[in-house]
């Protein structure tokens, strides 16, 4: 994996390796939260606390932050983000989140998520969230050598307000997974053309699930 940023902190004065973190629309109030992250020492905490009208209820991003290299997850490779959703039951008017990361805030790469990594609807607290870069739409071309942009926006439905406080986003990271050959046995070893399995063939049309073996 690589580390894109540990959301310890907004900003170090002279410290330009983390950026500066800023949020935007109905966001406001960011500070570093030192009780509640998932990694490192901290987590940046933020508040909605406006009734807008636009999808995007609010962001937050960093455009300064020192470039890493993403080349090797361009391919097969997905950004992790873990975002805190406050209060005891999720806001119905939630419709997901929106990543764009790239090489600037005018190229970059952009994929919404509506469920967690797992596949599950969001709920109160920490969740995980993936964004796959073959799913993601690229806007420009992106360097993906220097990554040094990132925003994540929280979205909402036409008349949602989503003003709670305390969201929080701590710990984004690429990661790739590895590949596996897995030799196993199976009794279906026919499949028709509606893909699906079968013990035994009942038409011509069916085909043999299986490699052939050259000696």
């Amino acid at each position: 994996q690589t580390v894109i940023h540990e959301c310890d902190t907004t900003r170090i004065a002279g410290n330009t390796d983390i950026g500066s973190w800023t949020v935007s629309l109905d966001a406001s109030n960011l500070t570093v939260d030192r009780d509640t992250f998932i990694n490192g020492t901290g987590s940046l905490n933020f508040d909605m606390d406006q009734a807008g009208t636009t999808t995007v209820a609010g962001y937050i991003q960093n455009s300064t932050f020192d470039s890493v290299d993403l080349s090797d997850y361009e391919l097969g490779g997905s950004v992790f983000v873990w975002v805190y959703i406050p209060g005891t039951t999720v806001d119905a008017d939630l419709d997901g989140f929106t990543l764009r990361i790239g090489s600037s805030s005018t190229v970059y790469f952009e994929r919404q998520v509506i469920v967690t990594n797992e596949n599950l609807a969001f709920y109160p607290g920490w969740n995980l969230l993936r964004f796959d870069f073959s799913a993601a739409t690229e806007t420009g071309s992106v360097d993906m050598d220097n990554i040094d942009y990132i925003r994540l926006a929280i979205d909402r439905g036409a008349t949602g307000s989503m003003a709670t406080t305390d969201w929080r986003l701590d710990y984004i990271v690429a990661r790739r997974g590895v590949s596996h050959q897995v030799v196993y046995y199976t009794r279906f070893p026919w499949q028709n053309t509606s893909s699906t399995y079968l013990e035994e063939s009942t038409a011509a049309t069916d085909s043999l699930v299986c490699d052939s073996t050259l000696e």
